[in-house]
């Protein structure tokens, strides 16, 4: 199900959206209302897929965002990230200008504002490596989102660049 050059292949991203995906989403119970359409926040809410062509990660992998909400009074999003064959998934449930959230499935707090349209700064610390910030925009239509922050590790600032391309809207049982 994974092409050559290690992208999500089509059926693997289906598979995801059809089955994990919804039911993630039961189990996060996140109530969706008649105003929140796809594009009414800082991030189209839907599913983006990391381009690994175009990223330079902490944790390189494949890895798959899913912005559940995003009505630009909070955000909440899932991830799930293969790296070095093991499988990670990742939720976020914060809001936005408000207090550090922490992030269920890893070791990271974070705190998320909007710092104009389209664009969003989250920051916090991750235990074990130290305080983060990455800046966060979307581009060409809607279509491309591109993260590129800093960690601190033992005192020397490290890169990050986390580029993702839009592959498809939440599943139907969560569309609002």
């Amino acid at each position: 199900m994974r092409s050559t050059a290690g992208q999500w292949s089509r059926a693997s991203l289906r598979l995801l959206v059809r089955v994990v995906l919804p039911a993630i989403a039961v189990l996060m119970a996140v109530p969706a209302s008649a105003d929140e359409a796809v594009g009414s926040g800082t991030i189209p809410q839907g599913i983006w897929a990391l381009n690994e062509a175009r990223s330079h990660s902490l944790n390189p992998g494949r890895q798959i965002l899913w912005v559940v909400k995003d009505d630009r009074r909070s955000f909440v999003w899932v991830s799930i990230v293969i790296h070095e064959g093991k499988i990670q998934i990742l939720s976020y449930n914060g809001v936005y200008g408000g207090q550090q959230t922490k992030v269920d499935g890893a070791p990271i707090v974070a705190a998320t504002i909007s710092t104009g349209p389209h664009t969003l700064r989250n920051s916090g610390v991750i235990q074990g490596r130290g305080e983060f910030f990455e800046n966060c925009r979307v581009y060409r239509g809607r279509k491309r989102l591109r993260c590129e922050g800093q960690v601190r590790i033992a005192g020397q600032a490290v890169a990050y660049v986390d580029d993702f391309d839009w592959f498809s809207e939440s599943p139907p049982a969560v569309r609002p």
